[in-house]
């Protein structure tokens, strides 16, 4: 099991209705996941991450934030 986290410089682009917006700003991030040996070469692993960011974009400044979960398999 691990939990971390930090502070993100973020640079964003979204594609809304044919208009293209770009933003950049500053943020912060954590995890938390945990990671199973399942034998020697393979190992599972779980993860949670989320971040939050403040942009300024031409159209105003906007908050971001956005979740993720991860889900993957590691072979030695």
């Amino acid at each position: 099991v691990y939990v971390g986290g930090g502070a993100d410089y973020v640079n964003a682009e979204a594609d809304i209705f044919g208009y293209t917006i770009n933003g950049d700003g500053y943020g912060y991030n954590f995890a938390v996941g945990a990671a199973h040996r399942f034998n020697d070469h393979v190992i599972g692993e779980a993860q949670f991450r989320r971040l939050n960011a403040d942009l300024s974009t031409d159209f105003g400044d906007v908050t971001f934030e956005g979740d993720q979960i991860t889900l993957g398999i590691r072979v030695n």
